[in-house]
């Protein structure tokens, strides 16, 4: 049999609850046999039944072991009867033994067997219930036994003291490679068995009992001879499908692994060293997969930019920090314990934008010349290349902690000795052209699994800037928020739609345009706190690598209200829902403003002076106003809107009264409110005008404005006043100015290149913009 020697042979780690860990036990909890079986319901360290036939057997666990004491006559044994689920089609059974107190020599004292149908009694099951089986024989020289090939009648060499004892069983209907204990690839046939004793093969490709058996069920019996055994370190799962590294690098490819096949949820896998290494490319939407992964000493994994993996049981990374490298926008969810280090990739262009940024391993300097310069080369010539700040919720204080002094020098006082980020701490930064650091930022050291709990500030200004602590994206919607004074998180986007500005996100019914519920990995965000902590599950943990995704769903009852000029715009949202309250309440998120001065921005106000992205109101029976606050950049003509009535239950009628001029404009059929405005204006001047908000059936208005075109001609119905009208281009350029007068109907030829236009109708009361499309 050809045989490739690998480095040192790596134990996998062990979980109770992991997918594909049947059984684990070292005895080492307890001194009471009882502690170690239930006979309904035994958990995975656990038999159905140990027992014994009469006082000629005893059984005692004393010493760390499970010790089965027969003199001349009776029988001991232990049972699982319980079946393994999902049944497993290859078996690892590693027991520890040895035997004592042994003078005369027994053949098959003891059997071990493998089946299904099992029984709690203690004699041996039947050969049509038995899958595989091996005995053990006793020596006449004390401590001394052998095992035995029952099959086949043969019978392994002396063996003593404790030994660690290896049964591989295939019933895969494949032959299957795996890394033997000896540290080389051992092929296995389908329905065959090896054993060995610590590095040494006892047995190859023994013939198994009943091919038509399944691997559900365990036994031990020991029923002839006088000896003690003791038995000890019961690791008992799938066999670890091996990473052939003789193939290609692609983790997909079925012919590059032992078993033939791809690895599932359920397979326990080994990446051994040499060769081709794996690198993933499976995509989020179907990652690869696997249950405990055992990563050795010089392996390198890669998980591709934008691809991911999810490890259901253990890892075990024995490579150090090079052993598991996640590229750019890679994703790697672990539900198990993890042990070892990881790199982890995040391109942060050279471009002076801002990017809210969190570290998804502990252990990261800030200070390593990829974040920000080593503290030897701060200066003024390098401190201004980058930006690197942390916040502080400290009332009357400098919210923003620069990492760099006054002078150029490094801030000790706010971020320590030698800076690292926090688990679970947001961090801004921004890169000019010339900083010497790469634009690839590398976060190497040990990655975190299990729920996170980050503490918050409550005091002073509330608002925290925290981090996703994973190496992947958590899914908002499964954090608890009961610690938060809205249940919103606040991402900064340097290329949201209309401008630089901050994505927010309750849920799918709550949110911004852009935001999707998932924080990506490596991201900062902002919540507002009420309480001391928040604890980030692991179960929030998802695979997507783009949180900038808008849900297709649109909410019933709620507007979206936009302020722009011809470069940016801003939104902001009011929903009426009866859970919302005409107060500040859980549903509502606060605005927090663009970080560039230059993009205008929109907000509605409640209790004077609370102004908010997102406001959840009640229905309203009673017509109300909804003051309506804004940020203006710079001098020039803006243009407000409003959509979503086509969502509503019932469309209340709205009216944006403007105080600054004394207008009143009608929203209700898309038309635009265009106006002039000064960077001095007074915010807080619009007021969004509501008729009655319910669940009642409107009155068709049929004395409404109808404004439309065809064949480049320009109609609108029910004219009941005299108005003055303009058509504006996109542009804002005034391309037509004519009178319309009161006599129900309107006509007249464009005569405009094709194109989208706002006609524009003022009078004395009231200022109407309805846009129109020119085919």
């Amino acid at each position: 049999m050809k045989r490739t020697i690998l480095l040192p042979f790596l134990i996998l780690g062990f979980c109770y609850q992991g997918i594909g860990q049947l059984l684990m036990q070292d005895f080492s909890s307890s001194i009471l046999v009882s502690d170690y079986y239930n006979s309904s319901a035994p958990n995975n360290g656990q038999f159905n039944a140990i027992g014994t036939t009469g006082a000629g057997v005893t059984v005692s666990v004393l010493l760390g072991t499970l010790d089965f004491t027969r003199a001349l006559n009776n029988t001991g044994s232990f049972s699982r009867t319980t079946d393994f689920s999902p049944t497993p089609t290859t078996l690892q059974y590693k027991v520890n033994m040895s035997v004592s107190g042994n003078l005369s020599a027994q053949t098959t004292a003891a059997v071990f067997q493998v089946g299904s149908g099992f029984g709690t009694a203690n004699s041996a099951e039947s050969n049509a219930n038995v899958y595989a089986r091996f005995a053990i024989n006793l020596s006449s020289t004390p401590g001394t036994f052998q095992i035995r090939d029952i099959t086949n009648g043969t019978n392994s060499t002396d063996l003593s003291g404790t030994q660690s004892i290896t049964w591989l069983l295939n019933n895969s209907g494949v032959s299957l490679t795996y890394l033997a204990p000896d540290n080389s690839y051992e092929t296995i046939a389908d329905d065959r068995t090896d054993i060995w004793a610590g590095s040494v093969k006892l047995f190859d490709d023994v013939l198994i009992q009943t091919t038509t058996q399944s691997m559900t069920d365990l036994k031990f019996v020991f029923s002839a001879g006088s000896a003690t055994i003791s038995l000890d370190d019961f690791e008992i799962n799938p066999i670890p499908v091996i990473w052939l590294n003789t193939g290609t690098t692609d983790w997909n490819t079925a012919s590059n692994w032992g078993l033939g096949n791809v690895p599932t949820s359920s397979d326990n896998i080994i990446i051994p060293s040499g060769g081709n290494q794996p690198i993933i490319n499976q995509d989020v939407l179907s990652p690869a997969l696997c249950n405990n992964l055992t990563i050795n000493s010089s392996v390198v994994l890669t998980i591709a930019a934008a691809k991911a993996l999810t490890v259901s049981g253990t890892l075990t990374n024995s490579a150090g920090t090079g052993g598991l490298v996640i590229e750019d926008g890679g994703s790697f969810i672990t539900n198990g314990a993890v042990s070892g280090s990881a790199t982890i990739k995040k391109v942060i262009d050279a471009d002076a934008k801002r990017h809210f940024i969190s570290s998804p391993v502990s252990g990261q300097n800030i200070c390593d010349d990829v974040f920000a310069p080593l503290e030897a080369n701060f200066n003024s010539t390098t401190g201004a290349t980058y930006d690197c700040y942390k916040w502080s919720v400290t009332a009357g204080s400098l919210n923003w902690l620069n990492l760099k002094n006054t002078d150029w020098s490094l801030n000790t006082i706010d971020f320590g000795l030698v800076p690292q980020f926090g688990v679970g701490e947001g961090y801004l930064v921004a890169y000019g052209a010339t900083f010497g650091g790469s634009s690839t930022k590398t976060f190497t050291g040990t990655l975190l699994s299990g729920d996170q709990s980050i503490t918050l500030g409550s005091t002073g200004n509330q608002w925290n800037l925290i981090g996703n602590p994973f190496a992947s994206a958590i899914n908002w919607d499964v954090v608890s928020k009961t610690n938060l004074v809205d249940g919103y998180y606040n991402v900064y986007n340097e290329n949201k739609a209309g401008g630089a500005g901050y994505e927010y996100y309750l849920d799918a019914s709550h949110k911004s345009s852009g935001a999707n519920g998932n924080i990506s990995i490596a991201q900062g965000f902002f919540v507002k706190a009420s309480g001391a902590d928040i604890t980030i599950p692991n179960s929030a943990r998802v695979h997507d690598n783009n949180w900038m995704k808008k849900l297709t769903a649109e909410s019933q009852n709620q507007l979206k209200l936009t302020l722009g000029n011809n470069s940016n715009y801003d939104e902001t949202f009011i929903q009426f829902e009866s859970q919302g309250a005409n107060g500040r309440d859980f549903f509502d998120a606060e605005k927090m403003f663009s970080m560039d001065s230059e993009i205008p921005q929109l907000y509605s106000v409640i209790d004077n002076d609370i102004l908010l992205a997102f406001n959840s109101m009640p229905y309203n029976s009673e017509s109300f106003g909804v003051p309506v606050g804004l940020y203006i950049p710079v001098e020039g003509e803006y243009w407000f809107k409003i959509e979503g009535l086509e969502n509503f239950v019932t469309a209340p009628e709205i009216r944006l009264e403007d105080n600054k001029t004394g207008l009143m404009q009608d929203l209700n059929d898309g038309q635009i409110y265009s106006f002039n405005a000064f960077a001095n204006d007074d915010p807080n001047r619009f007021v969004l005008r509501f008729g009655p908000v319910g669940l009642t059936e409107n009155t068709p208005d049929n004395n409404r404005l109808e404004v439309y075109t065809y064949d480049n001609q320009l109609y609108i119905m029910n004219v009941t006043d005299d108005y003055q009208a303009e058509v504006i281009d996109i542009q804002g350029h005034i391309m037509q100015v004519f009178r319309i007068v009161s006599n129900g109907t309107f006509h007249r030829n464009l005569d405009l290149p094709a194109g989208a236009y706002i006609i524009r109708l003022q009078n004395s009361s009231s200022v109407k913009s309805i846009k129109v499309i020119i085919y």
